[in-house]
């Protein structure tokens, strides 16, 4: 039962996180085209990935890294102005516009790493449940016990705790295993854990990301539920019977 439970965690953290196959959007910057080149179509947004800078960099200085790995144009252009977008948190990388030749002379470089060429990804499905095969009493859904003990912690925005979604209907009391707190008037079975990290600051979900994604990952069963009226049905998360802490 627990390994069922794990492979369901892990469903739903891919559910969360890849709900749509989608690295990134990027609205192209305008391209200044090298003296002779006439079809402009030769160009294609890549997203580079290289090593960090060689020394102790902040922004600016990552700028500067990445414009030495693009060409420059025959009037003298820099190669900031192929520069698309740039990345200096998550990774160390940039996005830009290149032809194949100059993309093969970019790779040539010392601290490139990868290319990615931009690419369509068309939405897959708007019922995670049922693109995951998940029938409700039935298979690995009712087998997994519906995340049942499994305690899923998110760091977030907040949580509107008055929420359907959170209601514990037909949820057990946490596990033993449990250390965390909550305030009494926001906490039940299903919400068992409430706190925040910034100090002055209520948990209450002024911003509503927090709320959104908890309950796509752990929202109670909800019958009945439709939008003014249209598309009713019973709505859920992934692990409807798992416990939450925001």
């Amino acid at each position: 039962m627990a390994s069922l439970a794990n492979i369901l965690v892990s469903l739903l953290l891919i559910a969360i996180f890849f709900p749509t196959p989608i690295l990134c959007y990027l609205k192209q910057a305008p391209v200044r085209v090298q003296q002779g080149a006439t079809d402009t179509s030769a160009y294609h947004t890549y997203i580079v990935l290289v090593e960090p800078p060689p020394f102790n960099a902040d922004e600016d200085m990552y700028y500067h890294w990445y414009e030495s790995f693009l060409p420059s144009s025959r009037d003298g252009d820099s190669g900031k102005a192929r520069l698309v977008h740039s990345y200096t948190k998550v990774f160390s990388g940039f996005a830009t516009m290149l032809t194949d030749g100059e993309l093969d002379a970019v790779a040539k470089k010392p601290g490139f790493v990868r290319a990615f060429k931009e690419k369509t990804r068309y939405l897959m499905t708007t019922h995670t449940p049922k693109f995951l095969g998940l029938r409700n009493g039935t298979g690995f859904w009712r087998d997994a016990s519906y995340g049942k003990g499994v305690i899923i912690g998110l760091l977030d925005t907040g949580i509107y705790a008055k929420h359907s979604s959170f209601g514990d209907h037909g949820i057990p009391s946490p596990p033993a295993r449990w250390k965390g707190s909550c305030k009494a008037t926001r906490c039940n079975n299903k919400l068992i854990g409430a706190k925040s990290f910034v100090k002055h600051e209520d948990t209450n979900d002024e911003d509503g990301h927090g709320t959104h994604t908890s309950s796509t990952a752990a929202g109670n069963f909800i019958i009945d539920a439709s939008y003014h009226g249209m598309a009713a049905g019973t709505a859920s998360g992934i692990a409807p019977g798992a416990h939450i802490a925001m």
